[in-house]
This record gives structure tokens, C-alpha cells and sequence, in this order.
């Protein structure tokens, strides 16, 4: 029964605690232990039943009060004027920032009040532009003029070159002492250079900024050192100036006065007298005030005295608070470190032996958490670690920061108390879920390197491979680790040489297989270029190697037998449409004969006239497109024949503006031609090329804007490419990609309102593709440009003579050829079906 309560849940959950509230003790005994570390407080002062006035530690922390006294007082004399806080001081923005005084005159710069510079801080910062040029100044001045942006926007577009230089001013929302703003003086010759005005304007910006956080300061710290919230009291007179600081209400006899305090320090600089009980720190505090600004000259006075009562809730009070509270404390924390440790080792073994085991029979059980893999538990335990130490080291520099006279804060206690809670818990969490795993002999199976080392384990025995690899790679490290042993231990030659020998093989086998994936790699890059039929020679290749180079050639044969289907299938689309182009065109025919036979009829009626037109419009515009249907079918299915011939380039450009130049003339356009001089020689096939040209100067018949001009430009670039350029303004506006307009039955007109097809720059693509020449289109806004190149041919052969444009247009393949209708006749019955069902449908509805 006994052994059943040593297991139980209950006792498991007081250890736990037990051992959580020892961990958080040792911690927070760690922090106040190091606490007086870094305070300095690990002296006899400590050990023994020393009061806190009389301790290095008390020396320590009138030191610090006293720099800060001097910075409080270098404050006084920068913003008031005979002891009262004085807004309409003067800031000379230059003194402020660089040397860190306030005069109240203006000595190296521009000078604005502190109440100015004070409402400006809470005000939004606006700059403006100004440009200038360094050559054009200002004849009174001799400095160089300066425009704003408005006066710039009212100049020529020619200014805004000339003045390249610009600088930013602050907006004026308050004037310095002489009235104007900075940029009127500068225009009065107060400054001497641009650059003066810039660093001016640099000045005042960082005052703006700078000024309200010392006078937060100043305000503190003169509340702090008023007599009735201070237990340091001081009396410091300028005996040149006759400038006195003090916070005595009532100081008749200052020197007596402060002589008759706690502790205190009288200083006499002109006779450099010491007096007073600070032990050693007088002449510490006499090399201070001598090195302080506002005591210039060697005549002062100063008295400085502690009430060591510390009664007021000062820094020294506080310090005093601290020391009383570590004192006890340290010797506290030591003996509860001590007990907390032992209690923090029970709990632990009491935990690890009882984890995972409900009763003395030991039989293992698992809880929900187990299951988890064993790296995803650790992880989010450790993160959860992680989270609450980042936020707990802010929370407590921020507390330290913030109650800087007092390092050990009971926040700061608090804070490091929940979060080691907090980390501790997670801790024992994840303890005792590993030791239930371990008991329960699913630590290892239930991780994720198991299941990695059950794969590799697989894949080995599947393939002899992986384990030849493995196993020789255990034995290339045991053998290298043994000669290493041997040279660093025996210096062993024949060691040496056996070391050389196993990597200089090893090196060579790398080597090997590195060459062998190179070539794999290069056949890759073949089949990945479009050589699906390129086969990887796997002879003299390892094992592993060869099955790859296997696999990869099996992946080009899979490519090589999708590719024949897809040509496949385009071959039957270009068929189909060929088909379907001859079926059209049959009636079509017909259509064209009977307007042709109208059109020969005494018609006198207008509006017939108008009819017959609009027939012979439509039914030629159809007539082209089924052409064009036909030759873009061809031109993909690669059906279609290319007999390459020297041929003169400038001349086809030349004809073919020719043959366009009425329908320029029609659509208002002009010709602007700049081809090179004398013939260019290219290979091509005539008839094609014809078809190239003329297609692209039928799409700017029809898509260019009116009354604009057409550029044509034929040059030879440094590549030896003879490149035939047209460019024009488009009526539309080219909401699309350049590559797009090269794609079938695409058009830059988007509400399709003009004659074209969309085939037209297409067609000119694929054909300039298959006769090896370059074809680009570039678009810029509503400019649009097409690039024909060819290889240009230098050799003097007699170029073959330029088909006529009636010959090009006459000799056009018959689409009608070589038509397949049998092979298209179910999708013509499936057509006819549906358009019977239609029929009906109408027939009913009607």
C-alpha cells in the first residue's frame, strides 16, 4: 500500500511544486547575491554591523549625486538667468549643439529664444526645397540665388538642368533674434556660404529636438535638490562672478551651517582648503568642480553637506533602503541557496524515479503530450523557454532603467520569479515526458531521426548502393581518425604516407563521380534545349549513376513520345481548319462570283449600291482571313515549304513601300524611309519574306494613327544581322505585352473595330522563325515597333530576282490541297447534330 502511495499522483504534484519553488529560490538567491557583486557590497561593510554612512558604498553614492548635481548645475546656468528659469533666453543654435552652453548671446550663429524653440518641439518639422546654381549669385551679396519650388515650376524645362543643386531648409515657424527668417538673411548676406545656411538649418533642427528632453531634466532634477526633498544641501558661489547656487532656504551662515550636518566637504579653490569628514573624497570632488564650465576662473566656494538621517525620499535615501536590504539579505539568500539546492536535487531524483510509472508494479504509461514526435516536443518546450527569457531580460532592463538608484527592485524579483516558474515548469514538463517515453520504448521510435534512419535503413537494403557508400564512408573516417591519432600522437612516418595515399584515392573517386554528373548534367541541359532524342552514355559510369542516366533517358523517350503527340494533335487542328477553311470557302466562292455579276448590273439605286459594296467588303475580308487560317495552320503544323535564296533585303523593303503607298496616302500617312546604301544581301526564301514585309506594313495600314509618320530603317549591326525596322503610332492604345501580338488572333485593337484577323504578326513570326531570321516587337505607350533580321551574306552572288507582288499573291498555296475530310467526318456529324437540336429548339420557342 505504501508503494502505491510513493507513486502517486498526489506526491508527484507536491514534488513538482517542491521543486519549482526551489528553482525559483535559487534564482531569485543568485540575483541578490550577484546584486551586491555588482554594487560592491561583498566587504566587511556587509559582514559586519557597519551603518550604511560610514560604508565605501555610501562613498560610492555621494560621488554619483554629485555628478549629477554638476550636470543639474551646468543646466542652471544654461537656462536661467539670476537664479530663475528663463524662457526668453537666448540659444546660439551653434554653441548649444557643439559645445553644450547657453550664453544668451549670439557668439558663433543664429540665436532663437528657449520659449520659441520649446513650442517649435511640439509643432511637426516642414522643409523646403531650394535650387541654385553656384554660377549665377547675387550681385549685392556674392552669394549664389536661391529658388524655391514654386518659382521653379514657372521656369522653362531648360532651368531645371541648369540648377542641378538643391538643399532642404526648415519652414520658419519662428523668427530668430534679428527678425527674419533664415533664408531672408541669407539673401541679406548674413551668411557667408550655402553651406553655412545648411549646417544653420542642421543646428536648429537638433536644437528643437534636444532642448525639451535637458529642460525635462533640469525641471527633475531642480524639484529633487529643492531643501525639503534633499539630504544633500549645497552652497557654491562664484566668487568672480559672483553667481551663487544653492538650495538653502535660509543660508546666513552657509559654512556653519553645513558644517554642523552628518557629513560634509568645504572647499576654499584660492586657498585650496579642504575641510570636512568625506574621508578621501574631497580632492575627488575639488578636480570636478574645477573642471566645471560654469565656475570658470579659480576663486569659488564651495559647501556641500548630508544629512545623514536620510529622512527624505531622495537617491541617497533609496541607496540607503537598498543597503539595509541586502545586508541581511545576502547572508539569507546564502543559506536558503544552499537549502534550496538539496531540496532542488531531491525533488529532481524523486521525479526521475517515479516518472512514467503509476504503481510499484512499474508498468509504463504515456499521456496525450507523448505522442508527439520527440523533436517537435523538445522544440516547443525550448521555445517556450526561449520566449519567456527574451521577455523577462527586457522586462527587467527596463525596470533596472527605470529605477536605476535601486539595482535589486522587488518588480524586477517578481519578474525573474514568474518567468523561472514559468521556464522551470516546462522544464519537468518535458523531463518527465522523456523519461516516460524512454520507459515506454517509444523515445526513439517516435522521432523523426527514426523514421529518417527506418527510410535510409529501407532504401539500403533495397539498394546494395547506399550501404557499399555507407560503409565505406565509416570506413574512410575510422581509418583517417586512426591515422590522424598516429601522426598527432607517435609522428609516424608511415602514417603520414598512408594519409596522403587514402585521400589523394579518395580525392580521385570525388573526382571521378564529380566528372560523371557533369556529363549528366550537360545531357540535361541537351534535353532541357529541346534535344528530347539526346541519349546520356551511361559506359564507365558507377552504379548509382547509371541508373540515373537510366531514368533520365527513359524521361527523354517519355518527352520524345509527348512531343509526337502534341505535333500530332496540331497536325489534325491544322487539318480541321484547313477543312473547315475549304468547306467556307466553297459558298464563299459563289458569294464573290454573284457580287462580282451585281456589281456589273445598271444598278441606280444608292442604297443597293451601298449594300452590294458592304458583300464585297465583307466576303474578300473573309476570303482573307480563311487564307490567313490556312497558311498559320500550315506554317505550325510544318507543312509548308522554304526554298532559302540570296536575296536582295533593301530592295523587298523598297517594293513593298511601293506596292503600300496609296494606302498610306489614304490613311494619311507618311513614309519616312532610312535604309543603308547599296544592296543588302540576305538568305531567305523570296515568297515568304514577301509575306513577312507585307504583313507588317498592312498591320500599320490599318492600326496606324492618322496623319502621323511611319519610320522605316534598314541598318547591318556589329553582330553582321541585317535588320529591317517599322515603327509607327498605333490608333489604339496597346494595353498589352509585346510578346502577346505574336500570338494567333490576338489584336491590339481590343474592341476588334478594324479588318484585322489577328494572325497577321503571327504569321510574319513563325515565318521569319523557320527561314532562321529574328523577329521582335516592341512596345512603348502607344509606339509600336517590329524588328525583321537576317544574317547578312557578304559574298558577290547575283541575288535571285524579286518575285512580282501579283506573281507572290497568285502563287499563294491552294488551301484547297491535300485535304483530309475523312478524317474530320464524325466531328462534322457531331457539328451537324448540334446545330439540327438548335434548330429544333428555335423551332419550338417560336
Amino acid at each position: 500500500m505504501s508503494s502505491l502511495k510513493t507513486y502517486s499522483s498526489e506526491k508527484k504534484f507536491i514534488a513538482i511544486c517542491f521543486q519549482v519553488v526551489a528553482t525559483v529560490a535559487i534564482f531569485v538567491s543568485l540575483y541578490i547575491i550577484l546584486s551586491c557583486f555588482d554594487r560592491k557590497l561583498l566587504s566587511d561593510d556587509i559582514l559586519n554591523d557597519v551603518d550604511y554612512t560610514e560604508t565605501d558604498y555610501f562613498e560610492a553614492d555621494i560621488k554619483e549625486q554629485i555628478s549629477d548635481l554638476l550636470e543639474y548645475l551646468q543646466y542652471c546656468r544654461d537656462f536661467e538667468t539670476n537664479g530663475i528659469y528663463d524662457v526668453s533666453k537666448l540659444v546660439d543654435l551653434e554653441n548649444y549643439i557643439e559645445d553644450n552652453v547657453i550664453t544668451g548671446i549670439e557668439t558663433k550663429s543664429v540665436g532663437y529664444t528657449i520659449s520659441d524653440l520649446l513650442e517649435w518641439s511640439n509643432k511637426s518639422i516642414s522643409y523646403n526645397t531650394y535650387y541654385y546654381n553656384l554660377e549665377e549669385t547675387d550681385a549685392d551679396t556674392g552669394l549664389p540665388r536661391l529658388y524655391s519650388s514654386e518659382e521653379m515650376s514657372t521656369m522653362s524645362d531648360d532651368a531645371w538642368d541648369t540648377y542641378v543643386d538643391s538643399i532642404e531648409l526648415i519652414e520658419d515657424e519662428y523668427y530668430p533674434v534679428e527678425g527674419m527668417g533664415l533664408i531672408d538673411l541669407y539673401n541679406s548676406g548674413y551668411f557667408k556660404s550655402v553651406d553655412e545656411l545648411v549646417n544653420i538649418t542642421n543646428y536648429l533642427v537638433r536644437s528643437i529636438r534636444a532642448l525639451p528632453q535637458d529642460i525635462n531634466f533640469y525641471k527633475e532634477r531642480k524639484t529633487a535638490y529643492k531643501e525639503e526633498n534633499s539630504n544633500l544641501v549645497y552652497y557654491i558661489k562664484n566668487n568672480i562672478t559672483g553667481v551663487l547656487y544653492t538650495n538653502m532656504d535660509n543660508a546666513t551662515e552657509p559654512e556653519k551651517q553645513i558644517s554642523a550636518m552628518g557629513k560634509y566637504v568645504c572647499i576654499d579653490s584660492k586657498n585650496v582648503s579642504f575641510t570636512g569628514n568625506l574621508n578621501d573624497i574631497e580632492k575627488d570632488l575639488y578636480s570636478k568642480f574645477d573642471n566645471a564650465e560654469f565656475l570658470s576662473g579659480y576663486d569659488y566656494t564651495i559647501y556641500i553637506g548630508i544629512d545623514t538621517a536620510l529622512l527624505k525620499q531622495d537617491a541617497l535615501y533609496e541607496a540607503k533602503q537598498e543597503y539595509t536590504f541586502l545586508k541581511p539579505a545576502f547572508l539569507t539568500c546564502v543559506i536558503i541557496l544552499i537549502i534550496s539546492v538539496v531540496i532542488e536535487f531531491s525533488t529532481m531524483g524523486y521525479i526521475i524515479l517515479t516518472a512514467g510509472y503509476k504503481d510499484s508494479n512499474k508498468v509504463p504509461y504515456t499521456k496525450s503530450f507523448d505522442h508527439l514526435t520527440t523533436e517537435i516536443s523538445a522544440g516547443l518546450i525550448i521555445t517556450g523557454a526561449l520566449i519567456v527569457v527574451y521577455f523577462a531580460f527586457k522586462l527587467v532592463e527596463n525596470i533596472r532603467l527605470q529605477e536605476s538608484s535601486n539595482v535589486v527592485s522587488v518588480l524586477a524579483i517578481i519578474v525573474i520569479s514568474v518567468a523561472v516558474f514559468i521556464i522551470d515548469l516546462l522544464f519537468v514538463v518535458g523531463i518527465m515526458s522523456l523519461i516516460r517515453r524512454y520507459r515506454s520504448h517509444i523515445l526513439w521510435k517516435n522521432s523523426i531521426c527514426y523514421r529518417l534512419t527506418i527510410i535510409f535503413r529501407k532504401t539500403a537494403e533495397r539498394v546494395a548502393i547506399n550501404v557499399r557508400t555507407m560503409v565505406s564512408y565509416i570506413l574512410f573516417v575510422l581509418v583517417g581518425i586512426f591515422l590522424a591519432v598516429q601522426v598527432a600522437t607517435e609522428y609516424d612516418l608511415i602514417a603520414v604516407v598512408l594519409m596522403v595515399i587514402l585521400y589523394v584515392y579518395v580525392g580521385i573517386g570525388l573526382l571521378r563521380v564529380a566528372i560523371q554528373k557533369q556529363e549528366i548534367i550537360d545531357g540535361l541541359k541537351k534535353i532541357k534545349d529541346g534535344d528530347i532524342n539526346f541519349k546520356i552514355n551511361n559506359e564507365n559510369m558507377n552504379i548509382d549513376n547509371t541508373e540515373i542516366c537510366n531514368l533520365i533517358n527513359g524521361i527523354g523517350e517519355g518527352f520524345a513520345a509527348a512531343v509526337e503527340d502534341s505535333v500530332k494533335n496540331e497536325r489534325l487542328k491544322s487539318e480541321l481548319i484547313t477543312n473547315v477553311s475549304h468547306d467556307i470557302k466553297t459558298p464563299l466562292t459563289s458569294i464573290i462570283n454573284y457580287v462580282n455579276l451585281l456589281k456589273r448590273e445598271n444598278i441606280e439605286d444608292e442604297k443597293i449600291k451601298g449594300y452590294i459594296d458592304v458583300l464585297d467588303k465583307k466576303s474578300m475580308r473573309l476570303k482573307h482571313l480563311t487564307d490567313d487560317l490556312v497558311e498559320a495552320s500550315k506554317i505550325s503544323a510544318g507543312k509548308i515549304d522554304i526554298n532559302i535564296a540570296k536575296l536582295d533585303f533593301r530592295e523587298f523593303i523598297n517594293q513593298t513601300a511601293g506596292e503600300f503607298s496609296e494606302r498610306f496616302e489614304e490613311k494619311k500617312l507618311s513614309l519616312v524611309m532610312n535604309l543603308i546604301e547599296g544592296p543588302v544581301y540576305i538568305m531567305a526564301d523570296g515568297r515568304r519574306l514577301w509575306r513577312v514585309i507585307e504583313n507588317l506594313y498592312n498591320n500599320i495600314a490599318k492600326y496606324a494613327l492618322e496623319n502621323t509618320r511611319v519610320y522605316a530603317d534598314l541598318i547591318v549591326d556589329d553582330d553582321g544581322y541585317a535588320r529591317f525596322s517599322i515603327k509607327n503610332i498605333s490608333s489604339q492604345q496597346l494595353n498589352i505585352k509585346a510578346d502577346e501580338l505574336t500570338e494567333r488572333f490576338i489584336r491590339g485593337d481590343v474592341s476588334r473595330g478594324s479588318e484585322g484577323s489577328g494572325l497577321g504578326l503571327s504569321i510574319a513570326k513563325n515565318l521569319t522563325k523557320l527561314q532562321d531570321g529574328e523577329f521582335e516587337i516592341y512596345l512603348d505607350g502607344d509606339l509600336f515597333k517590329a524588328t525583321v533580321g537576317f544574317k547578312e551574306v557578304k559574298e558577290e552572288k547575283k541575288p535571285v530576282e524579286i518575285p512580282d507582288t501579283k506573281e507572290v499573291t497568285d502563287t499563294k498555296e491552294n488551301p484547297d490541297e491535300n485535304l483530309k475530310e475523312e478524317d474530320f467526318q464524325d466531328e462534322f456529324k457531331k457539328e451537324s447534330k448540334i446545330k439540327r437540336k438548335l434548330k429544333l429548339c428555335i423551332k419550338k420557342q417560336v
